[in-house]
């Protein structure tokens, strides 16, 4: 008989709050965490608004306080998100065998601030304007932080948490964006299918930065409107004009039935599903580089479905991907109607990242959770800012007020900026 997968903690840090429980009474109020940049100058850049976690204390979560010299914001949010996790699920992981517990995580890394990077572009020779090693050997290596280079591997918040609960099982990085923390996910509970550990700390984490503001700020993703950053997020609207980022860090503990069953964990509910797709095309324009593939899509949901063993009338709520971007959202809809039919009128959609802004890695793990919790109250949360309707986008998305009825199974989608895809379905466990 297979493995069956279950959820017996869950942390959640985004826009809107520092535990799961704060997150999700904001996303069934409604409330959005979009403002304007305040931990970074940015008047100078085309777009000032994101969703940045505030009042955040890492020394709250992080065992041996020499390490915070060597984390990055997303490094830190990532210990802490697994730090709730671990509490919640009850598990008494010092009396574990260490190689019996793995970690799975999606990363985006590499967060480079323009003050850190800024040595090593002003290091040009004056006469033919190119980088002069021997002048950044003399003097730019000064102006640098010798430790810089351990904040910025992607791997280095799984070792983090590894470190800080002495985790010696199975390891996964994954750093394809959007869809690295749903994979995330995914994989780990394939691996405890496999019987390679009971145990997995697995999840996504992103923080923002001025370098990623600046360069996705140029690519034309964002939503350009500064001066009301709460309504500027406006998934399948027809007025959207292009998504918000933000920040978090999602974090789930996974663990064997049996498993947690033999200790009396409490259950959010059952890894039922779990495909992953790239979908790679020719592209006409730059705009294709980013936005959803249809069939890529499709794809996902299909193999999630055929993973769980389940139709399309089997899923209460789609929490979507629902970017905010006019094409994205646009080849999402097209996918959901061709995979769910009819079906698709009947079903609970909404994009949370109206409220939250893309949590970028960490949004598929976020709002897997955010399906978790809706499992438990049966609520799904609305999309805000929805006030025209789009002819390319008409499907019931939960417009502005949360719906309560019977989720007993929900999907969760993650599609990322350039084709990288991610499905999962969550059950209620029985």
């Amino acid at each position: 008989m297979e493995k069956r997968v279950v959820v017996t903690g869950v942390g959640l840090i985004s826009p809107l709050g520092l535990t799961a429980d704060d997150n999700f009474k904001a996303l069934t109020q409604g409330v959005s965490g979009i403002g304007k940049i305040s931990s970074f100058d940015c008047s100078t850049f085309p777009v000032r608004i994101a969703g940045e976690i505030r009042d955040f204390n890492p020394e709250l979560y992080v065992k041996k306080k020499k390490s915070l010299k060597l984390m990055n914001r997303t490094i830190k949010l990532s210990v802490a998100a697994s730090d709730m996790a671990i509490k919640d699920s009850g598990l008494d992981i010092e009396n574990m065998k260490p190689t019996n517990i793995g970690a799975s995580l999606g990363i985006e890394g590499n967060q480079y601030t323009i003050d850190e990077t800024t040595p090593v572009f002003a290091m040009s020779s004056d006469s033919d304007k190119k980088f002069d090693s021997q002048k950044f050997g003399s003097s730019g290596l000064k102006s640098m932080n010798p430790l810089w280079p351990l904040t910025i591997l992607p791997n280095m918040s799984l070792c983090h948490i590894a470190i800080n609960y002495n985790l010696q099982g199975p390891n996964m990085t994954f750093c394809s964006l959007a869809s690295g923390g749903a994979q995330a996910i995914g994989e780990a509970a394939r691996s405890i299918k496999r019987g390679e550990a009971d145990v997995f700390i697995a999840g996504g984490c992103d923080a923002i930065s001025s370098i990623t503001m600046l360069y996705l700020s140029l690519q034309n993703l964002f939503s350009p409107d500064n001066e009301t950053p709460e309504e500027a997020c406006r998934p399948f609207d027809r007025d959207r004009k292009g998504l918000v980022v933000g920040e978090g860090a999602g974090v789930v503990v996974l663990e064997e039935l049996q498993h947690a069953l033999k200790r009396g964990a409490n259950i959010y509910g059952e890894v039922a599903g779990y495909s992953s797709s790239v979908y790679g095309r020719k592209l006409n324009t730059k705009d294709d580089l980013f936005a959803t593939s249809e069939e890529g899509a499709e794809f996902c949901m299909n193999g999630a479905l055929s993973d769980a063993k389940m139709n399309c009338g089997d899923i209460d709520y789609i929490n979507a991907d629902g970017q905010s971007s006019v094409q994205s959202d646009k080849a999402e809809t097209a996918a959901i109607k061709r995979v769910f039919g009819e079906k698709a009128n009947d079903v609970f959609i909404s994009s949370t990242k109206s409220m939250t802004g893309h949590l970028l890695t960490a949004s598929g793990a976020a709002e897997a959770i955010t399906g978790l919790l809706s499992i438990k109250h049966n609520v799904a949360p609305p999309t805000i800012n929805y006030k025209n309707a789009d002819e390319d986008c008409d499907l019931d998305y939960t417009p502005n007020q949360a719906k309560e009825g019977k989720i007993d199974v929900v999907m969760s989608n993650t599609f990322g900026l350039g084709g990288e895809n991610a499905s999962l379905i969550l059950k209620q466990y029985e």
